[in-house]
């Protein structure tokens, strides 16, 4: 009897269930079950303020600022809009979508959620000798590639350039170029040695060679004056030329000598030949010192 009654009421709670089941199989699309009942659902934009009852409808009202729902639902709550942080605002957030973000202007997207970008980073720099193979997009980082011998770029260019030929534009090559930077040009410059030692010398030769010449006429045909001792009102006697005193010495002129046989002061005619000398050799010696000061500015003008 016991077990009858028991089996009963498996039945009736297995009947309960069963419809149960079946009422909620039965709501529509855009139904939502509480309770054991179907409640309309609130449409995009919106919440469910208060379930539906036997005897009234699901309440609803708008999502407030900063919320939003996209679907028709049956929820006490709308989502909260995302912040595009460190990203760019694409769209707005509305009543019924979310904001959508992307990435800005020189970054790339690291985490695509739906059509929102949830992470950015920056695009890759090119280093010096490097070109840009593929530019960085709102998806992809930037490519490099490297420049191929003979040309270079700074990282910045899409392509590498060639390396200038200064010969080829009848300019000097001062510095080579490198992977990263272009060959450094300056003006032709001619052999200037060559000009110094063909126009200077010769010019330093012939200057040296007048003061020379000049010294030596003042040592040949130069007349010498002297000064007598004693009474005599002559006051000055002068010898046309060095050979009269050599010749009247028999071609030793001294002190004594003039002293002796001419009873005059000891002559002092080699003192302005010596002056000439010494002036021909100083001059020479500082043409000398030009000659190769403009040799070294000329030939390496970092030293001047």
């Amino acid at each position: 009897m016991k077990l009858m009654k028991l089996m009963k009421l498996m039945k009736i709670t297995a009947s309960v269930m069963l419809m149960r089941v079946c009422r909620v199989l039965s709501c529509q699309q855009t139904e939502y079950e509480i309770s054991g009942r179907c409640c309309s659902m609130c449409p995009p934009g919106s919440r469910v303020q208060r379930d539906c009852t036997e005897f009234t409808t699901t309440s609803c009202v708008p999502c407030v600022e900063g919320t939003y729902n996209e679907k028709y639902n049956g929820v006490r709550n709308c989502a909260h809009c995302s912040l595009c942080s460190g990203l760019k605002v694409k769209l707005e957030c509305t009543l019924t979508s979310d904001s959508v973000c992307e990435p800005q202007d020189g970054f790339f997207c690291l985490d695509w959620s739906s059509k929102s970008c949830g992470a950015a980073q920056k695009h890759s720099s090119c280093e010096g000798g490097q070109y840009i193979s593929q530019r960085g997009t709102a998806s992809t980082d930037t490519e490099c590639s490297d420049c191929s011998t003979g040309t270079f770029s700074d990282g910045t260019g899409m392509s590498c350039q060639p390396h200038t030929q200064c010969e080829a534009e009848n300019l000097q090559l001062i510095e080579a170029g490198t992977s990263s930077a272009d060959a450094r040009c300056g003006e032709q410059r001619q052999n200037v040695s060559g000009i110094v030692i063909g126009v200077l010398v010769p010019v330093v030769l012939i200057v040296g060679a007048a003061a020379v010449c000049e010294c030596v006429c003042e040592w040949v045909n130069g007349s010498v004056t002297v000064k007598r001792f004693g009474p005599s009102k002559e006051g000055r006697k002068r010898y046309t030329s060095i050979q009269h005193l050599h010749a009247q010495s028999g071609g030793c002129v001294t002190a004594g000598w003039v002293g002796a046989h001419t009873q005059v002061h000891p002559v002092h005619y080699i003192t302005d030949t010596h002056a000439h000398l010494h002036l021909s050799v100083l001059i020479l010696y500082c043409m000398c010192w030009v000659i190769v000061f403009c040799l070294v500015c000329f030939c390496s003008p970092s030293t001047c």
